[in-house]
C-alpha cells in the first residue's frame, strides 16, 4: 500500500538590492507506506510554522498499486544515511545507531523488487 504527497511551498526571492522578487514554488513529492510513515512526514513538513510561507498540500489515496521503478529507488537511497552512519559507528567503536540486518534486509528487498522489474 501506498500513499503519494504532493506539496509545494512558496519560497520568497529578492534581487540584490532586497527589491522583492515573484515567490517562486517549489514542489516535493512523497511516497508514504504506512499510516505512520504519513504521520512522520506530515509532522516533519508542518514542523515549523513559524514562516509566513505555508505549504500546499496535495495527498492521494491510498493505492494497493506496487511501488513502480522510481519509487523503489527513492526508498532505497532514503535509507543510504542508515548505512553510512552505522560505518561510521562501527569505525569509531560506537554501539551500532540501527539494526543493521533488519537494515540490510529491508535494502535487500527493495533491491529485489528493483531487479525484478529491471527484466
Amino acid at each position: 500500500m501506498k500513499k503519494q504527497i504532493t506539496y509545494k511551498e512558496p519560497e520568497a526571492q529578492f534581487d540584490g538590492e532586497g527589491n522583492h522578487l515573484p515567490d517562486i514554488i517549489r514542489e516535493y513529492t512523497i511516497i508514504a507506506r504506512s499510516e505512520e510513515e504519513m504521520k512522520a512526514i506530515d509532522d516533519s513538513i508542518r514542523g515549523d510554522q513559524s514562516n509566513r510561507y505555508k505549504p500546499i498540500f496535495d495527498i492521494g489515496e491510498w493505492e494497493d498499486a506496487p511501488l513502480n521503478f522510481e519509487e523503489l529507488q527513492v526508498l532505497l537511497s532514503e535509507t543510504d544515511y542508515k548505512i553510512i552512519k552505522s560505518s561510521e559507528y562501527q569505525l569509531a567503536g560506537l554501539p551500532m545507531p540501527y539494526d543493521v540486518a533488519a537494515l540490510h534486509a529491508e535494502r535487500e528487498t527493495l533491491r529485489e523488487q528493483i531487479r525484478q522489474l529491471e527484466e
